[in-house]
């Protein structure tokens, strides 16, 4: 109490609606009203008796936001610090949410937090830490990814003794799909280390969204993953008193996905109509950004110039001064109407929002909830609509598919590890390996956000690979841990000033490769860590690594001007004669060209697996091969439509999908020129390739990073060249940090991919059934047009893990 009079100004704390014991069915719906004092008190005593050497518990707690989740911690760690001297370390997701809460302290008068992030410079971090080791900061906020780079906690905080760990928006563990983070899985075991050095602190867990009980039991998965220690746990009261639901479901169901899309347009603007008439500001979630830009056209021909002057957007591939600028817009009531993709989510906290639409489903049940739960948060009451129609689970299905990863990605990425420890056989120790996302690149290439999306995909994809093998075996063949070193970079120093250059800096640079005859200049790497470290210690490495890319002239470095970044790819080809390569690929080619022509001819439709056992036809090799082949023929296929489409203001796309079939069709000839583009840039890699050592399957070739366009063709080629079976690639240069494995058991990953078919993977079955099962939930809320209290009379049973049985029964048929 004293902490909060001083800091706070408050005489009491609010009391909160949680469930009285969640753990027995008994009592499992009945609420009690819980001071945050009572929760601060939980935290408190635990740190204290891991500080005094005796057990503890760790602390789970779910608060809806605004409920004050944050004073829940803070307190615990001033008292703890001022009392003890102790360390509190808070890990949360967003640089922008660790800085406003730093600065929320120091708005309280207290300056004893700071926060460590890439954005800070090394003069920046060096005085955080100083202050840590004087004791003047006593609560450091940073990523997960920032704790998992240092081995040794000791980098950050000296020999200061931690008194709590908070983890903030822990239901980021359990959130599998796009929005997974898989650093966040990676907390359990660097705390687990911790806390068997002779460390002991409790850890203190916060989120908004938490499902206990069932298939998607959140509180245990979070749990187990965390490795909490007996957590006490507080569960929020789930239903929202304010937030007044509508539903409304409309029959109507147009055959082709057009018309539809026109129909749900014309029912959004007549909602967005009437909003706009009563200057109630709306927030619109789709769940793709192609909906919104296609909305925005829509109206510029059905809507009132007041409504397009109202408009305005966030979604991930904006800006970062766009996304500010139009939030400032729709916070300052500018704008009263939002279009938004679940981007506009976490750390983003307004108080006046009205009314909540969904264009159609962003996800699953829990992002649902969390959306709406965006209307009236300082209001009395706030409403959430939906017009619901039958095809508006085909955009969720789709992102499902897209961000989920697949069985035969998971068989893919062993199969490559395989590969890389065969050509890693000479090293002095085989059992380690470095790799780069960008070497994983055609496995995951799918959709036109996917190249942005690798790094997170690989990392997840060996996560789950990992997790299983543990589950099953207890321990797994491959150990994989993301690393803070960025992959080395190469440049090309142009020719008519490389002497000069090295005169005078030769000391940051190292000379690995000969030029080709034609190209800009020769191959040299460059020591940029040394030349931060010791010229530019005034920013962050990410401030200087951009301002380098950038060419700034505030560096002062006149050389950047004659650098071009390449990629060094280094390939190895299944022959060692080319003319054996090239045409054994022509062959490859033609009989896919045969397959395309067919389809072409008879404009039919298509799914995956049927173009795979067309393959099979075709092409000698067994059914994962040919499944294999047909996924990443497909999806380059469609990746390389779009890229011409782009850059082209006449190309025609070839390859088409269908969201109601979900199949693809060949539109026109187009695919012949996609095949012979894959025989002049292979013919191209081999004219400008060299063969940098004495194996003649060995060909090194440097990319230049300046042409993205070239750049994702040429991984595009490469990604097919691979699953073809004609050669390996390696990737030396790449934008994301080098992953490092530890093999356990190579013949354990070589049994798994010599039967891809028996291998099952138990974290995905479960992430389908998750999908199936929200999906089905949703269905029948929108479906049976369910009221208010009914809506959420079944959301809070959901969140206590109970399904209804017609939802149950529903789940059971999509999966069989």
């Amino acid at each position: 109490m004293r902490v909060l009079e001083k800091y706070w100004n408050y005489t009491s704390f609010r009391d909160l609606r949680m469930y009285k014991d969640i753990h027995d069915p008994e009592f499992k719906k009945e609420t009690v009203f819980i001071p945050q004092s009572q929760v601060i008190d939980s935290i408190v005593q635990q740190a204290t008796l891991a500080h005094q050497g005796e057990s503890y518990r760790d602390i789970f707690v779910t608060s809806p936001t605004g409920a004050g989740k944050s004073v829940m911690f803070q307190v615990p760690a001033i008292y703890l610090a001022e009392k003890y001297g102790l360390m509190t370390i808070v890990i949360s997701p967003l640089i922008g949410l660790m800085t406003d809460q730093v600065q929320g302290l120091m708005d309280r008068n207290v300056h004893m937090s700071a926060t460590i992030n890439s954005e800070i410079t090394p003069v920046e971090k060096m005085g955080i830490i100083e202050r840590i080791r004087t004791r003047e900061i006593s609560i450091l906020y940073i990523s997960p990814e920032t704790l998992l780079s240092r081995s040794d906690i000791a980098q950050l905080i000296g020999d200061r003794e931690i008194g709590l760990f908070v983890i903030d928006e822990a239901h980021i563990v359990t959130t599998w799909g796009k929005a997974f983070r898989s650093d966040y899985w990676y907390l359990g075991s660097y705390l687990q280390r911790l806390r068997k050095k002779e460390m002991q602190f409790p850890i203190a867990t916060f989120t908004a969204t938490a499902i206990y009980g069932g298939v998607e039991d959140m509180y245990a998965e979070t749990r187990d993953s965390l490795n909490l220690i007996n957590p006490i746990s507080y569960f929020g009261y789930v239903k929202r008193d304010d937030l007044e639901v509508r539903i409304k479901k409309s029959s109507q169901s147009k055959e082709r996905f057009k018309e539809y899309l026109e129909d749900k347009f014309k029912v959004l603007v007549f909602r967005l109509e009437q909003y706009l008439a009563k200057d109630e500001k709306t927030l619109v979630y789709f769940p793709t950004v192609g909906l919104i830009n296609q909305f925005h056209e829509f109206t510029k021909i059905f809507a009132s110039e007041r409504l397009r002057q109202h408009l305005t957007s966030y979604y991930g591939p904006l800006s970062k001064d766009l996304k500010n600028g139009n939030y400032k817009r729709f916070k300052e009531g500018d704008s009263l109407v939002m279009l938004a993709t679940k981007a506009f989510g976490m750390g983003i906290d307004l108080p006046d929002i009205v009314n909540v639409y969904h264009f159609a489903p962003t996800g699953n049940v829990c992002d649902y909830v969390q959306e709406i739960g965006r209307a009236a948060r300082a209001l009395e009451r706030g409403y959430a609509y939906f017009d619901f129609l039958p095809k508006d689970f085909v955009h969720v299905n789709r992102l499902h598919g897209i961000s989920t990863i697949r069985k035969q990605q998971l068989v893919q990425v062993m199969a490559k590890v395989v590969q890389l420890i065969n050509e890693n056989k000479h090293s002095s120790n085989v059992r380690h390996l470095l790799v780069n996302a960008e070497e994983f690149r055609y496995i995951f290439q799918q959709g036109a956000e996917a190249s942005d999306e690798v790094d997170n995909k690989l990392k997840t994809a060996l996560l789950i690979i990992e997790k299983d093998f543990k589950a099953k075996m207890g321990y797994s063949p491959i150990i994989a841990r993301p690393r803070s070193v960025f992959a080395k970079e190469y440049f090309m120093i142009q020719k008519d000033q490389e002497q000069q250059i090295l005169e005078r800096y030769g000391r940051y640079f190292k000379k690995v490769a000969e030029g080709h005859k034609t190209a800009y200049g020769n191959i040299y790497t460059c020591d940029m860590k040394n030349l931060w470290e010791s010229r530019f210690q005034s920013l962050s490495f990410p401030q200087f690594k951009y301002k380098f890319h950038s060419k700034d002239e505030d560096l002062g470095l006149p050389f950047l001007v004659n650098l071009l970044p390449v990629l060094q790819l280094e390939l190895v080809l299944k022959s060692v004669h080319r003319d054996q390569f090239t045409n054994e690929l022509n062959h490859q080619l033609e009989q896919i060209a045969d397959i395309f022509g067919a389809y072409a001819k008879e404009r039919s439709y298509f799914s995956i697996s049927e173009f795979a056992a067309e393959l099979k036809k075709k092409i000698k090799g067994d059914k994962y091969f040919c499944e294999n082949l047909a996924l990443i023929l497909i999806h380059s296929a469609d990746h390389y439509d779009r890229i011409m489409q782009k850059h082209s203001n006449f190309y025609q796309r070839f390859m088409k999908y269908s969201e109601s079939k979900e199949k693809y069709s060949i539109q026109n000839s187009g695919y012949a020129g996609f095949l012979d583009w894959i025989k002049i840039e292979w013919r191209q890699i081999l004219n400008q390739g060299q063969q940098i050592n004495t194996e003649p399957s060995h060909v090194t070739m440097f990319l230049p990073k300046v042409n993205p366009e070239k750049v994702e063709k040429t991984f595009i080629l490469l990604g097919i060249l691979e699953a073809l079976g004609n050669l390996i690639y390696r990737v030396n240069g790449g934008d994301n940090p080098e992953i490092f494995l530890r093999i356990n058991s190579r013949m354990q990953i070589e049994r798994s991919i010599q039967n891809p078919a028996r291998y099952i993977n138990y974290i995905l079955e479960n992430v389908k059934e998750r999908h199936y099962l929200s999906v089905a939930m949703l269905t029948h809320l929108f479906e049976n047009e369910v009221d208010n209290d009914r809506f959420w009379e079944y959301i809070e049973n959901y969140f206590l893990g109970i399904i209804p049985d017609e939802v149950l029964a529903k789940t059971g048929n999509s999966r069989s």
